[in-house]
């Protein structure tokens, strides 16, 4: 064999090592779509609201694109806003839910949600 043909199979085990490395991460791992079809099913749809909000926000956290960013954020915000709303809450608790769902949509808290957040301050 000449130094080219050794060059040769060095790239090409490279780039087949490369290649089982990405296929066996994007296998093994759930896509962030069926992550959060996953949180919807089992913790929103449910009524589980504070661990859905804490799953959304992790997942908020990656690099999500298009329509999926979106419903994420969407979601959490409903999630900080019935959190909020619980009336077993004290005030400043509903108030740091309500903060959190104004950082993420300033229009989606009503006028009551917003009194509530300034008496908190």
């Amino acid at each position: 064999m000449n130094g080219s043909t050794i060059g040769k199979w060095v790239i090409a085990l490279v780039v087949l090592v490369a290649a089982g490395v990405w296929l066996e991460h994007t296998m093994n791992r759930p896509t962030a779509q069926r992550q959060y079809n996953r949180i919807i099913n089992q913790l929103f749809n449910p009524g589980k609201y504070e661990e859905a909000a804490e799953a959304l926000e992790a997942l908020r956290r990656k690099d999500l694109r298009g329509q999926l960013r979106g419903d994420v954020k969407k979601t959490l915000v409903k999630c900080c806003l019935i959190l909020g709303d619980e009336p077993s809450r004290s005030v400043r608790q509903s108030a740091q839910f309500y903060k959190q769902a104004y950082q993420l949509d300033p229009d989606a808290l009503n006028d009551a949600q917003k009194h509530v957040m300034q008496l908190a301050n």
